[in-house]
């Protein structure tokens, strides 16, 4: 063989050695992906619910399909979810993002103590992974996981205090789970 020959061989083999892993992160960013199309509506009717009700379902709230709806505390790392949940997910706009997602950045989404996490699963997938401000409806002290038919939640508007003991303006919205 020649040597123009190899090193064209060589260009080739180093192209799809290089390529196949980027193949296969891209597919899985694709397979994992959630598309969360159902996040805007969710939370418009969570912010009525909340603000209307003092007990509600969560079928009324989350009016899609789902199994099992799982909470998580601010601060949860992605693998504790992951592992909790049983599926590996991610809610990236881009491949771009997910490649970020992948690296430490991405390993704790829940860095302040104002957001928690609501995710809804169908069987073996997430249907909708929500990052929620706590202002809206503090979910952290309800159980870690609820199942369809046993998601009732209680309402209960408990005034803050400033640093000085003084009420705040807005009064936070704890959602704990309830009986009929």
């Amino acid at each position: 063989m020649r040597k123009r020959d190899i090193l064209a061989m060589l260009a080739f083999v180093a192209v799809v050695a290089v390529s196949l892993p980027i193949a296969r992160s891209y597919l899985d960013y694709r397979e994992t992906r959630v598309e969360n199309g159902y996040a805007n509506e969710f939370v418009h009717h969570l912010q009525t619910a909340v603000q209307e009700k003092r007990t509600f379902r969560m079928t009324d709230v989350a009016d899609f399909e789902w199994d099992r709806m799982y909470m998580f505390q601010p601060y949860t790392p992605r693998d504790v979810m992951e592992r909790t949940v049983g599926t590996t997910w991610n809610t990236s706009d881009s491949y771009l993002g997910y490649l970020i997602d992948q690296t430490s950045v991405g390993d704790h989404p829940l860095t302040y103590d104002h957001l928690h996490k609501l995710v809804f699963v169908k069987g073996d997938q997430v249907v909708l992974d929500l990052t929620l401000d706590r202002i809206t409806a503090d979910f952290t002290e309800s159980q870690g996981m609820v199942e369809l038919g046993d998601d009732w939640f209680a309402v209960e508007q408990k005034e803050e205090l400033d640093g000085y003991g003084q009420p705040l303006e807005k009064k936070r919205i704890l959602v704990r789970n309830a009986d009929e």
